[in-house]
C-alpha cells in the first residue's frame, strides 16, 4: 500500500508544491509499500529552467517494535531541470517508543 502526501506539480513558470506532513503511531511497523511525502516536480518543460522542485515534507514514525518493514520511507524534494533548483530536502523522525530511541533523517535523496 502507500501512505502519501506529495506536494503537486508545478504549472506553467510555476514550482512544484511542497511535500505534505504524515505522523503514524503504531505498535508494530511491518509489511510492505511506501510512506511518502516528496516535493512535487516543476512545472512546464519549456519554463522548466525558470522553476524549482518543491521541498520535502515531514515524516513522524512512532512505533514499539519494527518489525518486517520492507518498504521504503521518503521525503524527497521534488525535481527540476537545474540540480540547483531541486526542492530541499525533508525530514524523517523515527521513535522507538519501548527504547526510547529517536534519530531524525534529513533525506537527500536527490543530491
Amino acid at each position: 500500500g502507500r501512505i502519501s502526501a506529495d506536494g503537486g506539480i508545478g504549472g506553467q513558470s510555476a514550482g512544484g508544491g511542497s511535500g505534505g506532513a504524515v505522523a503514524i503511531r503504531t505498535r508494530v511497523l511491518e509489511g510492505s509499500g511506501v510512506i511518502r511525502t516528496n516535493g512535487g516536480n516543476c512545472g512546464d518543460a519549456y519554463y522548466s529552467t525558470l522553476s524549482s522542485g518543491g521541498g520535502g515534507g515531514r515524516i513522524a514514525l512512532y512505533y514499539e517494535a519494527m518489525g518486517n518493514w520492507t518498504g521504503s520511507i521518503q521525503a524527497w524534494g521534488g525535481a527540476a531541470a537545474a540540480a540547483a533548483r531541486y526542492g530541499g530536502p525533508g525530514t524523517v523522525y523515527l521513535e522507538d517508543t519501548l527504547r526510547n530511541s529517536r534519530n531524525l533523517v534529513v533525506d537527500i535523496h536527490r543530491v
